[in-house]
């Protein structure tokens, strides 16, 4: 995950300690930032970060009459973050922003969050994905490794999906395109090359657009709606070209009046056809309302 944010950093020095009635604070420049101390920090699961220099450097460093220091970054970082795709494209991904002191041990230096950690704007949207306020959380954590142990923050960002792309692009395509199917195989003409056309088409759509989809070794939700619109068209094309091929397979008046009267095979069909279709709105209805309610 790409992100850019302002890190404001606060501690106490006490050998910065001035006394002037004139002055609220001193603001230290370029030059001289360098010979501050300035606790030494990472992000350990960073991948890449920047920091911005558009015209001058986007970082500044106040110091207070009581010694405190204050100072102000701004940064690009990308996070590495790792994601669950069970239920993609639904459902949420959390990423952590930990941040954790690199070479200061536990009893020199202790990290924590002020002002309730992180602050986002509200409502703000990424390419597929929506941050909400209340999906933050903050807390203070100890990393202990063979040199010791280290104080450290992390913070959970929840990103909620958006699947309109996906919904507009798969899911209501293949509800349509079996709607179509089903209403075309109603009418009493032969329409088995319509329908075939219809299903071969939607299958190649289904293909090209899952390839869009990020790889993952496990089953996505994607990919058992996939499976089970598969199933629909090929079962389809079965219901529709099986009479065809039995009655196109007869060729002696002994095994025509083996068979079942013309009337008795069109209502045996439509019922078949009428619960399979059945069965497919049920199982598609099933499938929308477990997804629902395992991503709330």
């Amino acid at each position: 995950m790409s992100l850019q944010l302002i890190l404001r950093l606060r501690w106490r020095d006490e050998r910065l300690i001035f006394n002037s009635s004139r002055l609220n604070y001193i603001l230290v420049g370029r030059s001289r930032s360098e010979r501050l101390w300035v606790p030494d920090m990472f992000i350990t699961n960073e991948k890449e970060a920047q920091v911005h220099k558009t015209l001058s450097d986007n970082a500044l460093i106040r110091i207070y009459p009581n010694g405190q220091v204050q100072h102000s970054v701004r940064i690009s970082l990308s996070l590495s973050c790792p994601v669950n795709a069970s239920w993609f494209p639904f459902g949420s991904v959390s990423c952590p922003l930990r941040v954790a002191s690199y070479s200061r041990e536990l009893t020199e230096m202790q990290l924590s969050w002020d002002d309730g950690g992180l602050a986002f704007y509200r409502g703000i949207e990424l390419d597929g994905y929506r941050l909400e306020n209340f999906s933050i959380r903050t807390e203070q954590c100890v990393t202990s490794i063979k040199l010791g142990k280290f104080s450290c923050v992390s913070s959970v960002i929840r990103l909620r999906r958006l699947p309109r792309r996906w919904l507009f692009t798969l899911f209501v395509p293949c509800v349509v395109l079996a709607g179509c199917a089903a209403i075309t195989a109603s009418f009493r003409r032969k329409n088995e090359h319509i329908v075939n056309a219809l299903c071969f088409v939607a299958v190649i759509g289904i293909t090209l657009q899952v390839s869009n989809a990020p790889s993952s070794d496990v089953i996505h939700a994607v990919d058992a709606w996939v499976l089970l619109v598969y199933g629909f068209f090929l079962f389809h094309i079965v219901l529709i070209s099986y009479p065809k091929s039995k009655t196109n397979g007869c060729c002696s008046r002994r095994e025509n009046s083996n068979q079942l009267p013309r009337t008795t095979r069109r209502f045996l069909e439509d019922n078949a056809r009428i619960v399979f279709y059945g069965i497919f709105s049920a199982i598609t209805l099933t499938y929308f309302i477990v997804v629902r309610l395992c991503t709330d």
